[in-house]
């Protein structure tokens, strides 16, 4: 079976200050943070959309460093793909020395540190 993109969901970059990119694009698109960790920050809704910037080691040029694909079917016959956080199965490889590339296929629902948090009223 043929594994049929459904569109870009998600993209990682690097920087040099996380912080100062993550508000950039919260003024720009008006995305909230969906999660903070160690050396990154995740803006948008949640695994269906989002943005990851994560900070930028030494050495490692800021950048675009990973892209995710949504699929419609994940061909596991081609790559050995596992569960992951967002819900889905997926497998990741490099494209070139400074950049990744993740096939997703959403399966289930995403673990709780991917919904978005509801506000209290």
């Amino acid at each position: 079976m043929k594994t049929t993109p459904l569109g870009f969901h998600g993209l990682t970059l690097r920087a040099r200050d996380p912080e100062a990119l993550a508000g950039t694009c919260r003024a720009l698109l008006g995305w909230e943070v969906l999660r903070r960790r160690r050396g990154g920050i995740i803006l948008g809704a949640g695994p269906e959309l989002f943005l990851e910037i994560r900070r930028a080691g030494r050495g490692k040029p800021a950048g675009v460093e990973e892209v995710h694909l949504a699929v419609k079917h994940l061909d596991e016959s081609r790559r050995r793909s596992r569960p992951d956080s967002l819900g889905g199965d997926s497998w990741t490889r490099p494209l070139t020395d400074v950049l990744a590339l993740t096939v997703r296929e959403f399966r289930r629902a995403p673990a709780a540190k991917w919904r978005k948090r509801r506000r209290k009223v």
